[in-house]
């Protein structure tokens, strides 16, 4: 029973060592992997986002403050009315 009970620990040992530990390291090297090529897809598409963001504000009129803004906003006002 002695001898069994050892050379299951040995085959653990053996499992664990030249098997489960390369896998583990596998899996995390992957895991990396994604999560740096998720962290670059997100970038992009945020960056992307945002080039569209500007370009639809930068079509919009800035505000001015100042008396030229008031005179050309009651112009506009007036050809409305």
């Amino acid at each position: 029973m002695r001898l069994i009970q050892l050379l299951a620990y040995i085959a653990l040992i053996v499992f664990l060592v030249y098997i489960a530990w390369p896998l583990l390291v596998l899996l995390f090297l992957i895991l990396i992997s994604y999560w740096i090529y998720f962290m670059v897809r997100v970038r992009h598409v945020v960056k992307k986002a945002k080039n569209e963001f500007d370009s639809d504000v930068s079509n919009v009129t800035p505000k001015v403050h100042g008396d030229v803004f008031e005179a050309e906003y009651k112009e506009k006002e007036e050809e409305i009315l």
